[in-house]
């Protein structure tokens, strides 16, 4: 999606929307450019996140910038609600 097709359609109408860190004076009405991810214990938000949507078919693609978050699902494995994906073995 990041090079403009998407991977499901082919399509190329592609769309991006960034949300600057920090958040940048979200408005009320701009409140779904916040994710929360839920790592081992809580709920937590952030702004550090980007999507790509596909307009022809409705797929989109979430990536979060926030390392930070990343660090926490990935520090403690044995009690992360988060799984590795292991690559497939043919």
């Amino acid at each position: 999606m990041k090079k403009g097709t998407c991977p499901k359609c082919g399509g190329e109408n592609i769309y991006h929307c960034r949300v600057p860190k920090g958040g940048g004076g979200i408005s009320p009405a701009e409140v779904c450019h916040y994710m929360f991810l839920h790592d081992v214990y809580t709920w937590q938000l952030t702004v550090e996140w980007e999507t790509y949507l596909c307009v022809d078919c409705g797929y989109f693609e979430n990536y979060c910038l926030d390392r930070a978050l990343m660090a926490k699902v990935t520090g403690n494995p044995q009690n992360s609600i988060w799984k590795k994906v292991s690559p497939e073995q043919d």
